[in-house]
């Protein structure tokens, strides 16, 4: 038996029709209707909207621009590309650009001021090209690595999905424990918890909430106690990088309150502007340096290249020199004559060194060589960066009586308690650090409230020696009769100084004295406290060190107290690791001599992945010398087992040591630990377990996990899919990811906020007859869930034979489908359907796959050489949606023919409908595997079972 096969009309002509001769020895390109990505309308990729491009001028970077894509439009933002270049321009060029103060410039408005561009959607870039004439100052990017932040936008044909308008989740965890002696016959103690924390989302608000309901009753389990936890809220403004949180929140500075108010929590609101919040990026450090070519030379730049000084590099090398020591080699380019900024230094953590190699073409082997060295602290901001906070609290209490309770309360019916607020004892406070400069920092915190007063200054300053830190606290309170102030310098030393031997910091704090105003509060002792921090490595072969002490001195007293301890640490083999670290300490301001000692020293050795053991033992002259064991096991990748035995007294009682096991179980939606404890000479034992797992709602669906992210996608499948396995990849991953069903949903937390998320969510049927791929996009803010329907299309597959009068097959024939239609005149309109074309083989069978329904449709019929009949068919909108397939009847050209005309065809006919069958036992009677007997044959003296359902009645 022939099978049929399906194809489009391209694929038709190219196999079946005749093919015509090439004249001219042309050749077509067989490549030509191929799309490469990059190339063509690079409008068809984006969705209109705002992106951050990266900006190249004269092929440097600069950094990323905002540009608005609006139809075939790139509008770019001016006030950001004045930042850029305006200080580099000449007046005139200047003016020309920027004199007419747009806020946004399409390329083609750029190109007309003399400003090239370049749009490359591959790496998602922008280029300009400015003239040299036109720039006082051209600028050389000194970074190396960039940002593609491609996949973070919606892509063409992605479904935009809607954040869910409520959603929840609920990370719960029971805990049960025990405690009884070793002859089993009571229970001294007994404990069962269930905790839920609970994290909601509803009108772009958070709100956070947690309870429990526990029972500590050794003898019974009638009585329950319910506690209801605080709350805390908040709003997002992601565009400006700030939240406001209300709720929970804010200190308390008052000394007027006391432990008769019962203040558990303070109640108010901050509003605060942090690059965590939002999908801004806090701005980088902005050093530059400027360099005069004054003929053309070739530039080298190394950073942080560890060469000894002895080597050829700090001498005057040759460019062939640079050329073989390219291992620190940050940047390197032929310039002409001009100004040079050299801008966006790769700053590491501690000391930058930069070694700048100027080669000019008169003088190749004299070259003029620029050292700098500059600190750098991760905690420093960029140079004109700030953020902030400000908020306010009060206390609230819980008080047993109403003549306790405070100027605004209400009866807690749940806690039988009075709560109550106290505004009165308010709290006011504002917080903030700025980049003064790209190597210092400042910030500060005040608070405020009614009798008392705290304000912090702290400065971070990057220099040649290292980073310094600076704070100085400055309080005044009614319980005081003076200002208590306080000050910290510390400094941490880099290579320069340090020579590569280790890493050294310093502190030194003054606490200044106070009088108290009353009995009640105790005076305020002066002191001054130093301390220091040293770390090395390479002593000896692979061995870690650090050494630290302080010295405390309150100045009533004789004598200070102090502390110094060290420790190292090495690894000789492969699994085996030791540890060992000594403590020299004295409290006595009389005796600071008598100190005490405390030493440990520890081993661990892991015989594979699996199985690690580890024992340490400490010694002290203030305690018996003690030691423990441990081993660890981990026989798969969901459990785990431990066994450890600690405080064991050599010299005391060994016996009296502390014995406890666990098993850790990782399941799909949950953890399960259980533990047992032996103490007392194993006279008495706890046995505890806990298991936690998390819930998701999110607008009618439900998702299960071990747990859960703030922002998370809810797939629900549907119809046939409800069943099948789901996979989701984020845009730009290599593979994508099973994610199991729960609770009726797959529940994917691989996502990011504040940035745009695209997914291809994949599916099949469960039969694996049939399976869709969508691909969705959307940006969340935290705590926003996302709800996915995924269901097959609504397309079936439509077969049928057709014969001539005579009963021979309409072989390999062809014919367009339409779209049928009655038009507003009462006549048939024919529409070309692009995705379908009808071909039979060489049985007279034609296949239509994809077909949409419900839907009209219809095709030609050739009767002989000029005679043709439209043929019409109905596909109707099916409840059961595993039957994909429609079998119509057999059809023959000399009717019956209904009684309507359409223009162009000389009758029409209608192909009914036999039955409907699911899509697996279609395409097994089509294509029969090769263990089964051919379609319609049965063993002898035995009728052939059907293989298609006939559907009765089934409508035109």
């Amino acid at each position: 038996m022939f099978e049929p096969s399906v194809m489009t009309q391209e694929d038709y002509n190219l196999f079946y029709a005749p093919q015509p001769s090439l004249e001219g020895g042309e050749e077509s390109d067989p490549f030509a209707d191929f799309y490469i990505a990059g190339e063509g309308d690079d409008s068809l990729l984006y969705e209109d909207g705002t992106y951050y491009l990266s900006l190249y001028i004269n092929n440097e970077y600069y950094g990323e621009i905002e540009t608005l894509f609006s139809g075939d439009q790139k509008l770019l933002n001016m006030t950001e590309l004045k930042n850029y270049i305006g200080t580099d321009l000449t007046a005139e060029f200047y003016q020309q650009v920027f004199g007419d103060n747009h806020d946004y410039l399409s390329l083609e408005d750029l190109a007309g001021r003399s400003v090239q561009s370049t749009f490359d959607s591959t790496a998602f870039a922008l280029y300009l090209t400015i003239p040299y004439s036109d720039l006082e100052m051209r600028t050389l990017s000194m970074t190396t690595r960039y940002t593609n932040r491609r996949d973070q936008y919606a892509m063409s044909g992605a479904t935009e999905l809607k954040p869910a308008k409520f959603s929840w989740i609920a990370s719960m965890n029971l805990y049960g424990s025990m405690t009884y002696p070793n002859t089993f016959d009571e229970i001294s103690s007994r404990s069962v918890s269930w905790y839920v924390n609970n994290s909601l989302s509803f009108l772009q608000i958070g709100l956070d909430f947690s309870f429990s309901v526990y029972n500590t009753n050794p003898d019974s389990f009638s009585k329950w106690d319910f506690n209801l936890g605080n709350w805390v809220a908040f709003h997002e403004f992601i565009d400006q990088n700030q939240r406001l949180t209300f709720g929970s929140v804010g200190s308390n500075l008052s000394d007027r309150t006391t432990s008769d108010m019962g203040i558990t929590t303070n109640i108010g609101f901050t509003l605060e502007k942090n690059y965590s919040y939002g999908g801004g990026s806090a701005m980088g450090s902005q050093y530059s340096y400027t360099i005069s070519v004054i003929e053309p030379s070739t530039i080298y730049v190394y950073l942080n290249d560890t060469d000894d000084e002895g080597s050829t590099l700090y001498k005057k090398p040759t460019q062939e020199d640079l050329a073989q020591n390219n291992k620190n080699l940050l940047y390197t380019r032929r310039l002409q004559p001009g100004v040079y900024r050299l801008k966006d230094f790769v700053f590491t953590q501690g000391l930058n060194k930069m070694r700048i190699y100027l080669f000019p073409d008169s003088r190749p082997m004299d070259p003029e060589i620029i050292n700098l060295d500059t600190s750098y602290d991760s905690r420093l901001m960029g140079h004109g960066d700030s953020t902030w906070g400000i908020g306010a609290s009060m206390p609230k209490g819980m008080t047993d009586s109403s003549s306790q309770a405070g100027s605004i309360r209400y009866y807690d019916a749940v806690r039988g308690q009075w709560a109550s607020y106290y505004p009165e004892y308010f709290t006011a406070r504002f917080w903030q650090s700025v980049g003064v400069t790209d190597t210092f920092t400042l910030s500060s915190d005040i608070s405020a409230t009614p009798g008392a007063f705290s304000g912090t200054l702290n400065g971070i300053w990057a220099n040649v020696l290292g980073t310094t830190q600076v704070q100085a606290t400055g309080r005044m309170t009614e319980a005081y009769k003076s200002p208590i102030l306080s000050g910290s310098v510390t400094e941490r030393f880099n290579d320069v100084v340090m020579r590569g031997v280790g890493s050294l910091s310093l502190t030194f704090t003054y606490n200044g004295p106070a009088d108290a105003a009353d009995d009640e509060h105790t005076d305020i002792l002066q002191n001054m406290v130093g301390s220091f921090s040293y770390s090395g490595k390479g002593l000896f072969t692979k061995l870690r060190y650090s050494l630290s002490g302080s010295v405390s001195y309150y100045t009533d007293n004789d004598y200070p107290t102090w502390s110094i301890s060290a420790s190292t640490g090495a690894s000789p083999f492969k699994g085996f690791s030791i540890s060992a670290s000594a403590t020299f300490s004295s409290n006595n301001v009389d005796k600071p001599w008598d100190a005490n000692f405390t030493g440990t020293i520890s081993a661990s050795y892991a015989f594979n992945s699996k199985l690690t053991t580890s024992t340490s033992t400490s010694y002290s002259t203030s305690t018996d010398t003690t030691s423990s064991f441990g081993v660890s096991y981990r026989p798969s990748s969901s459990d785990s087992l431990s066994l450890s035995i600690s405080g064991v007294r050599w010299m005391d009682d060994p016996a009296n040591h502390t014995m406890y096991t666990s098993w850790l179980h990782t399941g799909k939606v949950y953890s399960l630990t259980v533990r047992q404890q032996a103490f007392g000479k194993y006279d008495r034992w706890t046995t505890s377990a806990n298991l936690s797992t998390a819930i998701a709602f999110a607008d009618g669906a439900f998702g299960m996990a071990r747990s859960i992210n703030d922002v998370f996608l809810l797939v629900r499948p549907r119809g046939m899919l409800k069943k099948s396995q789901v996979s989701v990849a984020r845009s730009m991953d290599s593979s994508p990811t099973n994610v199991p069903k729960h609770l009726g949903s797959a529940l994917y937390t691989g996502l990011s906020p504040y940035v745009q998320n695209s997914v291809v969510i994949f599916s099949g049927g469960e039969d694996g007859s049939a399976g869709t791929s969508t691909l969705f996009s959307f940006k969340p803010r935290v705590r926003q869930a996302y709800v996915a329907h995924i269901d097959l299309p609504d397309v079936y597959t439509i077969s049928a034979n057709l014969y001539h009068a005579d009963g021979s097959p309409y072989e390999q024939y062809s014919s367009p489908v339409y779209q049928y239609r009655m038009g507003e005149d009462g006549q048939p309109v024919l529409t070309p359907d692009a995705n379908l074309y009808l071909f039979t083989d060489q049985v007279g069978r034609f296949i239509l796959n994809d077909v949409p329904a419900p839907g009209s449709y219809a095709f030609d019929l050739q009767v002989g050489e000029n005679s043709w009949v439209l043929v019409r068919f109905q596909v109707p909108e099916m409840e059961d949606k595993k039957l994909r397939v429609i079998e119509m009847e057999d059809l023959y050209d000399d009717g019956p023919y209904l009684d309507e005309a359409v223009d162009g065809y000389d009758h029409v006919m209608a192909l009914g409908v036999s039955q409907f069958v699911e899509e697996k036992s279609f395409w097994n009677v089509i294509f029969p595997p090769a263990d089964e007997q051919d379609f319609g044959s049965a063993p002898e003296g035995e009728s052939p079972e059907p293989v298609f359902q006939t559907v009765q009645n089934a409508a035109p």
